[in-house]
């Protein structure tokens, strides 16, 4: 689903650098957020799953189906339904093999799983899988988590090349036995930023969200989902406010577990945003938002890389963090911001409120935070990364 993400932007954003460089390639998704930037980046070569798809529109297409010009796609939905499921494979495959493509790159759970499957079976030549952290993990049942698992080996059996966007993504996927090593390699995922620019914007964005200048602003973005424990970052902001008269709390993003989050904020919460908690909903422009403030706060229970603590180390904000996945790769507890294990409100409070209460140990991993921020973790090197992996591919 082209929900508004890290791992969605990215592969929207890849799609378009593969087309610039002179490809013929496609994003194919369910509809979400997102769905209006697809459109205006890709025109045509973004398929929207449950739209019609007219054949003799699509670009790259040199045999259009002319005897059923137009078909529909069954969308992929989140829930697992075995009916819906199967019509979403195979609308993949008669897109597959209408488009006939070299490569095909799936990303996220579902989409991979049932995006591997239609492409073995078109017999596409490289079927190359992201995985963005893993949808098996340790708050899972052990049966749930039993079953997640077995079906990410069973696609790894179909896949060429799995691609991860952290070493600890690797070795928490060799350990439960998804693909081999050899089958594994890491790619950052990239951003595309002007720290110099959004700080200068800082002020601006103040006034807009109605927070003095003089406030000390913490942000926390994500989606409203289990994954990114957004009442855990309730908790958090509910603690630091109850105790910290200067703070303000602002939160960008927006999801299924809205309500909740709300009901967890209790008094703080103020639909009109008056008050020192800001829910803001969805934003075009979160690298702004964290800009603006003195602090991140990122709230997970499984991750790949987040973008938004790449942007918030290039803008030089100290994170305050779970420790998931491949987020200890880039945030050092005491050097650009502290790390705690999921769930640990207490821990992650309490460091805010350090960090908000001490200007000097705020300088100090702000520095540290500039400093951390590498040309890995730029788009450039993202889209390199992918041409030469499927150069590789279809040479090989």
């Amino acid at each position: 689903m082209l929900e508004r993400g890290g791992a969605q932007f990215n592969t929207l954003l890849s799609t378009e650098d593969a087309i610039k460089r002179g490809h013929d390639a496609w994003m194919i998704a369910s509809p979400g957020a997102l769905a209006d930037e697809a459109y205006r980046r890709l025109g045509a070569a973004y398929i929207e799953l449950g739209k019609p798809v007219r054949s003799s529109e699509l670009p790259g297409v040199t045999h259009p189906t002319m005897e059923n010009p137009s078909f529909v796609p069954a969308r992929m939905e989140r829930e697992v339904s075995l009916r819906k499921d199967m019509a979403a494979y195979s609308g993949l495959k008669r897109l597959i093999r209408l488009l006939e493509p070299d490569v095909v790159h799936t990303h996220s759970s579902k989409a991979g799983i049932l995006g591997r499957l239609a492409a073995y079976q078109c017999g596409v030549r490289a079927v190359v899988h992201t995985a963005h952290g893993w949808g098996f993990h340790d708050k899972q049942s052990s049966v749930k988590r039993t079953v997640f698992e077995a079906a990410e080996i069973f696609a790894a059996k179909l896949s060429d090349k799995i691609v991860v966007v952290a070493e600890d993504n690797r070795c928490k996927g060799i350990r439960a036995k998804v693909g081999y090593p050899e089958q594994y390699i890491t790619i950052r995922s990239g951003i595309e930023i002007d720290p110099d620019a959004l700080l200068a914007e800082r002020e601006e964005v103040r006034n807009e969200l109605g927070i003095p200048l003089d406030a000390k602003v913490v942000v926390w973005a994500g989606n409203f989902k289990p994954q990114k424990a957004p009442l855990d970052m309730a908790k958090v902001a509910v603690k630091i406010l109850e105790e910290s008269d200067d703070v303000y709390f602002v939160a960008a993003g927006d999801g299924v577990m809205r309500a909740e989050v709300e009901k967890e904020l209790g008094r703080w919460f103020d639909p009109e945003n008056k008050g020192r908690m800001k829910l803001l909903g969805w934003r075009q422009d979160v690298p702004r938002i964290i800009a603006s403030g003195e602090a991140l706060v990122h709230t997970a229970y499984f991750e790949g890389l987040p973008r938004v603590i790449l942007e918030a180390l290039a803008c030089g904000k100290p994170v305050v963090t779970t420790d998931v996945d491949g987020i200890p790769e880039v945030v050092s507890s005491g050097k650009n911001g502290y790390l705690f294990g999921a769930g640990d409100v207490d821990g992650i409070s309490l460091s805010v409120k350090k960090l908000m209460k001490y200007d000097e140990l705020r300088a100090r991993l702000s520095a540290g935070a500039k400093k951390s921020f590498t040309e890995d973790f730029t788009l450039p090197k993202m889209f390199d990364d992918l041409e030469e992996l499927y150069t590789e591919l279809i040479n090989d």
